[in-house]
């Protein structure tokens, strides 16, 4: 290569030579100089060296090939090496149970590394049990373990700790078509609802493992009750093969009873009537229901009521037997939605039995409706008021919608049992709410302070009386005893440290009955005559908390009067009187000042001179009246200021009359806006207006309806005769 540089310089020196010489010739002869043709050194060049670039090129492939092999196999080889490698990194870890997967890296890079995230997300994610071991094993295999002592039973039992976590309070209902997932996890057998569920116990185990042990088997008892066609039959039965408990009817139990019991003396009472054609009696009724709650299943499991009770009798009797659901679902559902219900159902094939339509025709849905309607409104009564455990459902939604709001009431009703019997066996406070405990009930259990919040009493040292509270929602119980408390935060300090509020450890104990205040009412403290009132008349916390001052004496009322050792306290209004109340000691030992405000008279208006009169009266409406005015200075269309800012102050005074009715004031707010739209055309017209006449059919729409509206009112004025 650095030979034909050379000798292309040359060459390229010998034409620039030969090139001068000809112009200086071509100079001295007096001739123009002719460029000759293009020389071209390159070509000159390749072709003097011809052979020897040949040779050059065949030399480079020969070696580009080599380096081509030699790359590869060197490739080769320690791809070959690294795989033998790897093998055996996969052989080890197969040897300690590390598991391995295969990702194809041919693929885009986004691909590859979304894949290999999703793999290992897991292992991130579940890192704590990592190196954790689930053996799943199968039913009988898992019985046999336990029975003959090689396994032991998990803390669990037969819960499935996924379903625990996921705030499920019921055991899982198992039976011949659904059998549980066991799997063995060191010295223990652990029992499963699902395969995911067993699977998602092996990935995770601790974080199952961590969480509480289970509660207590609460069972369920649910009461279902609605108008005909509204769905309680099928969601008894969704309960029933969900959880395994026992869907009861009045029929069904009557059956029961005949069937397995046929010589027994409720059995002959309740044929009697039957023979007869009679309707079975609630009280036999309920005695069949008594019995079957007393199956095994029911006492695990749980029951739900199908449309039981309906009437004021069956509730009465259930109460007297202590036969209360812990929750009355109530469905919900229209009269047109119950007849379409009742066509369809009359049309379905699978309600035809021997040919014959079932006795569901309307007039029957009618009757049954017309049942339904009558006793409705006793049994919303009792349950919400009574034992506080009624809950209304919208039977027109989605079946699937409906049947979780359906569960939720359930689980949190069995969750709520399972909470308060924890804290109990515990000795621990706990709080009855939602556990159908009647107020009588309570009142009867109450603990040494009675209705009076303890809470309150040793931290502020306050009498807060809770009896005007008759839920159950801040009432507590502890060592057999009910304690009410007047707020939530009250009651969650009693939870967490109740042995601070309750006798021997309490700080102040309850005063003796005859030292509590008591409220009265006028008429009480009228029956009382000849006692004195105390502080004569003057209320005083309003005296006390204008720190004794003469200004701060403010006279009581009857309404808002309390009694306490025996003397009688007016207070202002009902907060001072909620004030007295709490701390009756503080405000009943203070004494009057020697200088006392003189005495107030009502005054007879009537007895008045008039400017008197009307000082007593309407002085400030209408001083607002005037005021209003002076803001928005009315002139109504073809009338005088004077004529339209008295108009004004007529209406606002009808509008505004403490002493008219409701309706009456608003029929006259709506004429004073009326007026005072009208009013402002003026002002429009005014401001849209222009100095060139404008055809009617170019004028804007809102300007010709105000406008025929302005000149409407000059043979329509108003008079004061309109405020009649």
């Amino acid at each position: 290569m650095l030979q034909m540089k050379v000798r292309r310089e040359e060459e390229i020196a010998k034409y620039e030579e030969s090139r001068r010489k000809r112009e200086e010739e071509a100079a001295e002869n007096g001739e123009e100089y002719e460029e000759e043709e293009e020389f071209d050194v390159d070509a000159l060049i390749q072709e003097e060296f011809a052979d020897q670039l040949q040779e050059e090129e065949e030399v480079e492939e020969v070696q580009e090939d080599e380096v081509k092999e030699n790359m590869t196999n060197d490739i080769r080889t320690r791809f070959e090496n690294e795989l033998s490698y790897l093998d055996l990194v996969k052989d080890a870890l197969q040897e300690v149970l590390v598991p391995r997967f295969t990702v194809d890296s041919n693929r885009k890079i986004n691909i590859v590394r979304y894949l290999i995230k999703k793999r290992l997300k897991r292992f991130i994610d579940n890192r704590q049990s990592l190196f954790e071991r689930v053996y799943p094993v199968k039913l009988r295999v898992a019985n046999k373990l336990i029975d003959f002592g090689y396994k032991q039973l998990s803390r669990f039992g037969r819960w499935c700790p996924v379903k625990q976590l996921d705030n499920e309070p019921v055991q899982t209902f198992y039976n011949e078509k659904k059998k549980p997932y066991p799997a063995i996890y060191r010295s223990y057998v652990y029992f499963f609802s699902s395969k995911e569920a067993r699977e998602n116990f092996g990935q995770d185990t601790l974080k199952y493992l961590n969480q509480p042990s289970p509660l207590s088997v609460v069972p369920f008892k649910i009461s279902i009750i609605g108008p005909p066609k509204s769905g309680k039959s099928t969601l008894a039965k969704r309960f029933a093969n969900e959880f395994g408990c026992v869907r009861l009817s009045a029929g069904e139990a009557i059956r029961a009873v005949l069937d397995n019991q046929p010589y027994t003396e409720l059995a002959e009472n309740i044929r009697s009537y039957l023979i007869k054609g009679k309707t079975v009696p609630d009280e036999l009724t309920i005695q069949c229901i008594e019995l079957a709650i007393l199956d095994v299943r029911c006492q695990l499991r749980g029951f739900v009521l199908d449309n039981f009770p309906v009437t004021k009798e069956q509730v009465k009797i259930m109460t007297d037997r202590s036969l209360i659901p812990v929750k009355v679902i109530e469905l919900k559902c229209d009269i047109k939605e119950v007849m379409q219900r009742c066509i369809k159902d009359r049309t379905c094939q699978e309600r035809m039995t021997n040919g014959l339509i079932l006795n569901d025709s309307p007039e029957i849905i009618a009757y049954k409706l017309k049942e339904w309607k009558n006793q409705i409104a006793f049994l919303r009564d009792w349950y919400s008021n009574e034992h506080k455990n009624l809950v209304q459902l919208d039977a027109t939604q989605s079946k699937w919608n409906l049947w979780d709001q359906a569960k939720k009431i359930g689980f949190d009703s069995v969750r709520t049992i399972q909470v308060y019997l924890d804290r109990i066996n515990r000795q621990q406070a706990a709080c009855i709410a939602n556990l159908c405990v009647t107020y009588d009930e309570m009142v009867v259990r109450m603990g040494d302070f009675g209705q009076y919040c303890p809470v309150s009493l040793a931290i502020s040292n306050e009498l807060v009386d809770c009896s005007d509270d008759k839920s159950m929602d801040h009432v507590a119980e502890y060592q057999g005893f009910y304690y009410k408390m007047k707020s939530k935060n009250e009651l969650d300090i009693f939870l967490s440290e109740p042995h601070r509020f309750v006798p021997p450890n309490a700080p102040r104990k309850l005063p003796a009955p005859n030292l509590l205040p008591r409220k009265r009412s006028a008429v009480q403290v009228k029956e009382m005559f000849p006692k004195p009132i105390e502080l004569n008349g003057y209320c005083p916390v309003t005296f006390y908390l204008g720190k004794l001052r003469y200004e701060a004496l403010q006279q009581g009322l009857a309404d808002y009067a309390a009694e306490y050792k025996g003397k009688i306290f007016f207070m202002a209004d009902a907060e001072m009187l909620e004030l007295f109340m709490k701390k009756p000691e503080l405000y009943s030992v203070l004494k009057l000042p020697h200088k006392l405000p003189p005495v107030k008279k009502n005054l007879n208006l009537l007895d008045l001179p008039m400017t008197g009169y009307l000082e007593q009266t309407v002085a400030e409406l209408l001083k607002k009246a005037l005021s209003q005015v002076g803001n928005f200075k009315p002139k109504f269309p073809f009338l005088t200021p004077t004529k339209s800012a008295l108009l004004y102050v007529a209406y606002y005074l009808k509008a505004y009359n403490p002493k008219s009715s409701e309706y009456r004031r608003k029929k006259y707010k709506q004429k004073l806006t009326f007026f005072e739209q009208k009013c402002d055309l003026i002002d429009y017209l005014y401001k849209q207006t222009t100095l060139k006449y404008k055809d009617p059919s170019k004028r804007s729409i809102e300007y010709n309806l105000k406008f025929d509206s302005f000149f409407a009112l000059q043979e329509n004025v108003p008079t004061m005769n309109w405020l009649a």
